[in-house]
Order: C-alpha cells, then sequence, then structure tokens
C-alpha cells in the first residue's frame, strides 16, 4: 500500500526557504535577497519519488535550499574578503604609499583636539568602542550590524548613544568625525 503525500505549495516552499535561511544565519536584512536566490533553484527542483529512497518531498527539497544557502554564505564571504583587500590596497594608493597609508603631521589645535576625542571614546563601554572603531572605518550603521551580528535597530541605536555622549562632552558632529 502505498501513501501519497500531498505536493508542497509555493507558499509552504516559500516558508521552508526563509526558516532554513534564520536557521543558517541569515538576519532580516539579508533574507530577501537569499529567498530571490534559493527560489530558483526550488522552482527548477523536481521530486521524483521513484528516485528519491524514501525521502520525502520537504526533505529532498531541504537538502536544495540548504546546499544552496552555504553557496550564498560562501560567495558573501569572499565577496566581503575581496572589498577588503581592495579597499586596503586603494588606501595605500591614494595616500601615494606602498607599504600602506600615510601619516600627515597633525597641527598643535588637531592634536589636542584628537586626544579629547580618544579620551571621551575611552570613557565609553566596550561595546561602544567597537561601533566607534567601526565608524572610524567608514562602516554605515547596516556595516555595523552586519561586522558585529546584530540587527540594524539595535546598531542605530548604539550610533545613536555614541553622539549623545560625544555631544554632552562637547563636541558637535562636525567635530567628531
Amino acid at each position: 500500500m502505498t501513501h501519497e503525500t500531498p505536493r508542497l505549495s509555493l507558499d509552504d516552499k516559500l516558508n521552508l526557504i526563509k526558516s532554513r535561511a534564520r536557521l543558517l544565519g541569515f538576519r532580516r536584512h539579508n533574507l530577501e535577497d537569499a529567498v530571490q536566490e534559493v527560489m530558483l533553484a526550488v522552482l527548477e527542483f523536481e521530486y521524483a519519488p521513484e528516485k528519491s529512497n524514501g525521502a520525502t518531498e520537504t526533505t529532498a527539497l531541504t537538502t536544495v535550499i540548504d546546499r544552496r544557502l552555504k553557496l550564498l554564505k560562501r560567495a558573501n564571504r569572499r565577496y566581503r574578503g575581496l572589498i577588503e583587500r581592495a579597499a586596503e590596497q586603494l588606501a595605500a594608493e591614494y595616500q601615494g604609499c606602498d607599504d600602506g597609508p600615510c601619516q600627515q603631521e597633525r597641527t598643535g589645535e588637531e592634536r589636542v583636539l584628537s586626544g579629547e576625542v580618544e579620551a571621551a571614546i575611552g570613557a565609553m563601554d566596550e561595546e561602544l568602542q567597537r561601533v566607534c572603531r567601526l565608524l572610524m572605518a567608514g562602516l554605515s550603521t547596516k556595516g555595523i550590524a552586519e561586522e558585529l551580528r546584530m540587527g540594524w535597530h539595535r546598531a542605530n541605536r548604539l550610533v545613536t548613544a555614541i553622539r549623545e555622549q560625544l555631544a554632552a562632552a562637547g563636541f558637535n558632529p562636525i567635530d567628531a568625525e
């Protein structure tokens, strides 16, 4: 006696992709891109019960989804590494030095202001200091959220807290940059 299981609907497949993406660590801001990328592979997939070795359509589809999501994560890591290396190389070339960025001589006023900013940052807790370093490296709020593996809203609250603390220390936004 064979038992026919109902075929998965498009909504079921979409929900399966989203749940697997969340389990594999995709964040809300990356989820839509991952779903679009994986949905193409899912639409091409044809479940054949006679070739499935007893696996259900959901199990076979989960395997297809997981493989595609892992490939996507690997490609994203490679891309980020490529961007970081290119940015370092461009910074070195832009500064006119082969071995790294050149340091410009600061005026006395700039050294005092820099020391005051460093003291204000040093008074912050460790998490805010990490966010400050990433801001100084040129990352956006979204980039900070990705780098520290947190939500965009939390990263935005931390950036706002940094601005408030610097303002309380007497710096306007132009000084802090």
